[in-house]
C-alpha cells in the first residue's frame, strides 16, 4: 500500500493514463501506435506539470493532506528531478515535427498563464474556472500528436471534446467533494458528457472507444452517488488507466 501511495502521490497513474489515452487516439485515427519519443515527451510533460502544480499549491496555501506533505518533505529531490527531466525533454524535441512544437509552445504559454493566475488567486473568484482551464490543457495535450498528424475529421474533434468533458467531470467532482460548490454544474457536465458519448455512437465511433469513454464516465458517476468521499480520489484517477485495457485488447 505504501508503494501504491507513492505511485499516486507522484501522479504516475495520471501519467500512464495520459500516455495510454494518447496511444488509443493515435492508433484509432492515424492507424498505428505513436513513436516512443511522443509517448516519452507526453509522460515527462504530464509528470512535470503535476509535480510543479503540487509545489505551487504548497507555496500558495497551507499543507492540508498527505499528498502535499509528501511533496513538501521531498521537495529538494523532486525539484532537482524536475530540472533534469526538463533538460531531457528539450533534447527529445529534436524528434518532433515543427507543427507539434508550435502547438506545444502554445500549450506551454497557457500553462504558465494558468500558474500565474493560481499564484495570484484569480481562480478563487469563479468556481469551476480553474477546472475548465486544467481540463482544456489536459485534453489538448493528450490529443496533441493525433490532432496535428491525423487527417482532420469531425469525429476527432468530438472525441477531443469528450476527453475534455471527462477530465472536467473528474476535476469538478473532487472540487465539489473537497471544497463544496455547485452540484448543478457538475450534474450538467455529467449529462453533457453522456450526450456527447451518444453523439459519437451515432457518428460511428467504434464500440471499443465508446465503451472506454462510457466506463470512465460511469466510474465518476458511481463515485458521486455511492462513495462521495475524499479518500476515493485515486479511484477516479485510476479510471483514466482504462485505456490500457483497450490497448491490450487491440494487441
Amino acid at each position: 500500500m505504501r508503494y501504491f501511495k507513492i505511485f499516486h502521490f507522484l501522479s504516475l497513474d495520471v501519467v500512464i493514463g495520459a500516455v495510454a489515452m494518447n496511444d488509443v487516439l493515435y492508433q484509432y485515427f492515424v492507424g498505428s501506435l505513436p513513436p516512443w519519443q511522443f509517448d516519452l515527451i507526453l509522460a515527462i510533460s504530464v509528470f512535470l506539470i503535476y509535480g510543479i502544480d503540487r509545489q505551487i499549491d504548497n507555496y500558495t496555501s497551507e499543507i492540508r493532506d498527505e499528498l502535499h506533505r509528501f511533496h513538501a518533505k521531498h521537495q529538494v529531490i523532486l525539484r532537482w528531478l524536475y530540472i533534469l527531466l526538463a533538460l531531457y525533454l528539450g533534447m527529445l524535441l529534436m524528434w518532433v515535427v515543427i507543427p507539434m512544437i508550435k502547438f506545444g509552445l502554445g500549450l506551454g504559454i497557457a500553462i504558465l498563464l494558468y500558474w500565474l493566475g493560481w499564484v495570484k488567486h484569480v481562480f478563487e473568484r469563479f468556481w469551476g474556472f480553474k477546472e475548465l482551464l486544467t481540463a482544456g490543457i489536459y485534453s489538448l495535450g493528450v490529443a496533441l500528436p493525433t490532432w496535428v498528424l491525423a487527417p482532420y475529421s469531425l469525429i476527432l474533434v468530438v472525441c477531443v471534446w469528450e476527453l475534455f468533458l471527462l477530465a472536467l467531470m473528474n476535476l469538478c467532482l473532487y472540487t465539489l467533494i473537497e471544497e463544496g460548490g455547485s452540484r448543478r454544474a457538475w450534474i450538467t457536465c455529467c449529462l453533457l458528457t453522456l450526450l456527447v458519448i451518444i453523439a459519437l455512437g451515432i457518428m460511428g465511433l467504434s464500440l471499443g472507444l465508446l465503451s472506454l469513454f462510457l466506463f470512465i464516465w460511469g466510474i465518476h458517476v458511481g463515485i458521486y452517488y455511492f462513495r462521495a468521499s475524499k479518500p476515493e480520489r485515486y479511484v477516479g484517477d485510476l479510471a483514466f488507466l482504462s485505456p490500457l485495457i483497450y490497448l491490450i485488447c487491440q494487441y
